[in-house]
């Protein structure tokens, strides 16, 4: 029961409590975490219950859930809301604001079933043993990233507490974040630099502050869940700016995690995070891996720009020209001119260093994607359809006539190819559609796959795996490594579900928010809860999730080894 206030819930309880005459407990969640313990009689009577290891929230007659939390901060122009998804991420990221600035910060929680307040110190690294470890550095070489006389806040600001206020939002109310005007503010404010704001010093790794970039990441009391099949022990877990969005890289080896314009990316080898950058805006798309090279890396997109993260080069952010559109095929990205659908005599290819202009090799062909040698594929419905091997300056390498399943039959739609296999649908008036995969080199068929009625495919969901070598077309698992159809797999339909390319595989997402982690083989595997994101699989088969702002990773679980 969603409620707008505290008063309405309590109201609701009491008033079936007194139908029923039996004295019930309450039990308060944040995420998985057990707050509070309540215990309410017919009279109105409400007693707090002293919470030990063992209680759990099944002993409660009623679950108050606290949240997501939402987070307001008050600025001139109106006020910056995110959401955090538990207090332990809003006091992680107070943490991290409290030790940027290095001030206190006040804590206070209002408009729950118990108002708190708790103060935030600035954490100290635990490698600094004395204080006069810190002489050989000057206070200064904290802000050393600090652009253009913004330093920071006065040593008067320093010391003054500045109070932060919390509610709850899971039943509609908010969380607010109330700072002083003056000085250093919690969050950034619109309209200042990324340099300047305390949220890129709050998230930056200034090397007098943090020795090792590990130490900044926070440990939390774990909310992450495994899936089945794994351990119940995370390898590693960690907790941030991490709440708006997250996602892998190409390669699986870094976990990139948004929260307004602040990206941290952490290693999934160790949990440690490897570099916490400032974008230059908040993106609306990704993390998302990014196919380029050997290692490849993460896209964050907007309407007007192109942001790439990757291990080589970093951050690198590219401008979408006025008159141009971003195209998105699994792993591979590259803009369009706005009025051209799918011929284009260019492209700009998204790289991991920028953009890179492919020149088309014909001006009926449409782009598949760049080869592993360095190629790039069109295709074009000429002759029936043909396969095109091109390089970058558009000079044709080779040219393949796929050949029909049958006489009278055409292509209705292209699916996707690799320099070894292309893969389409062709359908007749009369015979219905086919999925026909073709040898590469002298287009005959190699494997097909009746779909039944004409004009099936229509509207159908087309995802490229990371490399490029499999595609799931609707539910059916095509493998352009082998030139084999797999058969089905559990990816619902085009209405009720979205399928996104992962690395070791695909999740598809059902309308409840539920998660289903499609491998190579077909095999499934879901969520445990609706609110954990399944990111992918890294080289060593460790599965990372995010829940609710938990990053964790967890290994296969080993015969007979609880869960």
């Amino acid at each position: 029961m969603n409620q707008s206030s505290i008063d309405p819930v309590w109201a609701t309880i009491t008033q079936h409590i007194r139908a029923t005459g039996l004295v019930s407990k309450i039990a308060v969640l944040d995420g998985n975490e057990l707050l509070r313990m309540w215990q309410l009689s017919p009279d109105g009577t409400r007693t707090q219950l002293e919470i030990v290891p063992t209680t759990t929230p099944d002993e409660a007659e009623f679950r108050l859930l606290l949240s997501p939390w939402l987070m307001s901060v008050p600025y001139e122009d109106g006020p910056d809301v995110r959401e955090v998804s538990t207090l332990s991420v809003a006091r992680a990221q107070a943490t991290d604001a409290a030790t940027a600035g290095n001030v206190n910060l006040i804590l206070q929680t209002t408009g729950t079933d118990e108002d708190t307040s708790e103060l935030i110190e600035p954490s100290v690294p635990e490698t600094v043993t004395a204080p006069q470890a810190l002489d050989d550095e000057p206070e200064d070489d904290l802000f050393e990233e600090l652009a253009d006389g913004d330093t920071g806040p006065s040593e008067a600001q320093r010391k003054f507490r500045r109070r932060a206020i919390l509610g709850g939002s899971a039943l509609g109310l908010f969380l607010l974040g109330s700072v002083s005007a003056a000085g250093w503010a919690l969050f950034n404010a619109p309209g200042t630099s990324p340099e300047s704001t305390p949220e890129a010093a709050a998230t930056s790794s200034a090397p007098s502050a943090t020795p090792e970039p590990s130490e900044s990441a926070t440990a939390l009391v774990s909310q992450a869940l495994p899936p089945a099949g794994f351990s119940g022990t995370p390898s590693w877990e960690v907790v941030g700016a991490t709440d708006q969005s997250s996602g892998m890289t190409w390669n699986g080896a870094h976990v990139g995690a948004v929260s307004g314009r602040a990206l941290d990316v952490v290693e999934t080898d160790s949990g440690e995070i490897a570099e916490s950058v400032t974008l230059p805006t908040p993106p609306t798309t990704g993390p998302a891996p990014l196919r380029d090279g050997d290692d490849g890396g993460m896209l964050l997109a907007t309407d007007d720009r192109v942001m790439t993260w990757s291990q080589e080069h970093g951050l690198v952010d590219s401008e979408i020209g006025e008159d141009d559109r971003l195209v998105l095929r699994g792993t591979t990205a590259f803009t369009v001119p706005q009025n051209d659908d799918v011929r284009p005599d260019a492209l700009q290819l998204v790289t991991t260093d920028g953009f890179h202009e492919i020149v088309s090799p014909d001006s009926s062909a449409a782009p598949i994607g760049p080869t592993r040698n360095g190629g790039f594929l069109w295709a074009t419905n000429d002759e029936g359809g043909t396969l095109l091997l091109a390089n970058e300056d558009g000079e044709e390498e080779s040219s393949t006539r796929l050949i029909g399943p049958s006489e009278n039959t055409t292509i209705s739609q292209w699916l996707g190819a690799s320099e070894d296999y292309a893969a389409a649908i062709w359908a007749n008036d009369g015979s219905g559609s086919v999925i026909a995969v073709h040898d590469a080199e002298t287009g005959k068929i190699v494997d097909t796959y009746e779909m039944g009625t004409t004009g099936a495919g229509a509207g159908m969901r087309i995802v490229p795996s990371t490399d490029g070598q499999q595609l799931v077309a609707g539910s059916t698992l095509i493998d352009l490594d082998t030139g084999k159809i797999e058969g089905s797999v559990s990816a619902g339909s085009s209405t009720t579900q979205t399928v996104e390319t992962v690395p070791g595989g695909w999740t598809s997402t059902a309308s409840d928010g539920t998660q289903t982690l499609i491998g190579p083989d077909g095999e499934s595997l879901e969520s445990p809860e609706t609110t954990e994101s399944l990111l992918g699989l890294t080289e060593s088969g460790e599965i990372v999730v995010d829940h609710r702002g938990a990053i964790a990773a967890f290994t296969p679980a080993t015969e007979g080894e609880s869960q």
